[in-house]
Parts: C-alpha cells; structure tokens; sequence
C-alpha cells in the first residue's frame, strides 16, 4: 500500500513539474503581451508619435533594448506586463555590428559607405508600436542626385508615418503615409519636377512578431488601389527577423532585417488614396476563420 501511495505520489509530482515546465516554456513564448480586446486597459484611442531613424552604428544590443523599452514605456496602456526583446526576432541580431544605412541604400550602395546615415531599421526599432510599415528605401542613386545633396539636413529617402493610432478596446490599430506630400518633399529636396511614387511596395511586420503577433493574413479583397502580387491561402507566420548579413559589404556584415518573403514583398500601389488591411493572431488559428486578435490598417493618402 505504501509502495503505491508513493508511486502516486510521485507521478502527481512528476505531472506538476511537467505542467510547470509547459507553462514557463508558453510564457517565454509570449513574454511580450499586447493589452488588447478583453485585456485592454483603456476604452479610448491612443495616439502613438512616430520618431525619427537613428544612427544604431557599433552600438550594442543592450543599448537597443534601452531604446526600445524607453518607447513602450511613454504607452503603458498597450502592453500587459514587461517587454524584453524577442529572441526569434532579435536573437540572430549581433553586438556591436554597424547598421544598413537610410544614406547608405540610396546613394551609397553596398560597401564602405552602406553604412551611413541613421539605420533604416532604426525606423521601426524606435518606434516598437508601429507593427507593419512600408520597408524599402528610395534608391536615389548616383545617377540623378549629386553627392552634394548628401550635405543637406534633411534628406527623405524614405516615407515617414503621419499618424499612428490605436484602439485598444476594438483591437485595431491604423497607420497614415501621407504620399503626395513625400512626392513634394522630394521633388524639392532634388530638383525634381515628378517623382512618382506609386508602384513597387513592401512591409515589414518584425515589431507586430517581436510583440506577440507572429500570425498574418492580408485579404486581397479588402485592399484598395493595390494589388497583393502574392496572395496568402490563409493565415502564415511571420518570418522576419534582425540578423547580421553581408549584403551591405561593409567587412564583417551589418545588422538589418531579413528575409526576403514573397507575400510580404510583392505589392503594386496603382493609385491615391490606397489602403491595406491586415489581420494578425498570437497563434496559429486552427481554422483561419476565427476572429483576428488585431486589425491593422495602413492607410496610403493623396
């Protein structure tokens, strides 16, 4: 009998260690908890401010990781508990590395010079609530605008946010480019009459992976004056990640996002005003029919 009771015992206790294990190995699996639907903890929208790039060269991931919970700490209101850098996201990322630079891929090309200017992925670094974003850097080259360009303070070689809001509550959320007025900004910047910017886009969904939705699904039906090159059959992982690559030339390798993904890549904006919604889960739906955990809309204006 004791023989028995002990075995029992045992077993309870092995299950326990088990179940422990199972919930420990879940909560490191989404240690980065966004407040949003039954959980949110505030009925009202919040606006978000969208920072500028920074200069990320040489810096090390301690520092990143400052920078990065400074900017989830200004909206305590979105997130349930702490925030920590997500190994699938940021794990492959190494210290002390130099960074793409925005420079760097739109004059400068691969080589010594990749990395100058602030870190292209610095946009989206700094600024950890904007989930998806328009990737990509006009690639200005050398061909149409001087060196002497390089000089001046405020270069866009890239589209910049005008608006981020949340709605913690209804769990959405909608970013603003404002596309006709980049189109003047560049057009004064370099002399141009035109410069149109419709045509070729890409996102980048690492901040929506880092801060628990790893799940995506764009309907092309729902998208307005773009085409989605490469449809999705149903909800898919995010793969992105921040890794140290050799693209950039520059001896030794830069951190930057990666990798290139079909579905994530290929889109035709074909007019203004333009809009893409978006749907994204913690997990896995099993079905892919089930209620996203959050809506994303980027909203493209004229």
């Amino acid at each position: 009998m004791k023989t028995s009771k002990m075995r029992t015992r045992i077993l309870l206790a092995a299950v326990f260690v088990v179940l422990a294990m199972c919930c420990f190995i879940a909560a490191q699996a989404r240690a980065n908890d966004l407040a949003l639907g039954r959980s949110a903890r505030t009925a009202s929208a919040v606006d978000v401010q969208i920072n500028p790039p920074v200069d990320l060269n040489f810096r090390t991931r301690s520092e990143i990781l400052q920078m990065r919970q400074r900017e989830m700490r200004k909206h305590p209101e979105l997130m349930n508990g702490s925030y920590s850098l997500s190994p699938e996201v940021f794990g492959p990322m190494e210290d002390g590395k130099p960074w793409w630079g925005t420079l760097g891929m739109a004059f400068h090309g691969a080589g010594l010079d990749s990395i100058k200017g602030p870190a292209e992925e610095s946009r989206f670094i700094v600024n950890p609530y904007l989930l998806i974003g328009q990737a990509g850097i006009i690639a200005l080259g050398q061909s149409t605008v001087r060196e002497d360009h390089l000089s001046r303070t405020s270069i866009p070689v890239f589209i910049q946010p005008s608006n981020l809001r949340w709605w913690p509550r209804e769990g959405k959320a909608e970013v603003t480019y404002e596309y006709s007025e980049y189109e003047r900004q560049i057009c004064t910047a370099f002399g141009f009459k035109r410069f149109p910017i419709t045509g070729p886009a890409s996102l980048e969904a690492i901040n929506a992976r880092d801060l628990g939705l790893t799940y995506i699904y764009i309907p092309p039906q729902q998208a307005a004056n773009i085409r989605v090159g490469a449809p999705m059959s149903g909800p898919l992982p995010i793969p992105q990640m921040v890794h140290c690559g050799g693209t950039c030339g520059y001896p030794g390798g830069c951190n930057h996002m990666s990798p290139a993904t079909a579905w994530l890549d290929r889109f035709e904006i074909s007019a203004l005003p333009a809009r893409l919604v978006i749907y994204l889960w913690n997990t896995k739906p099993s079905t892919g029919r089930e209620p996203a955990d959050m809506i994303y809309t980027i909203t493209l204006k004229a």
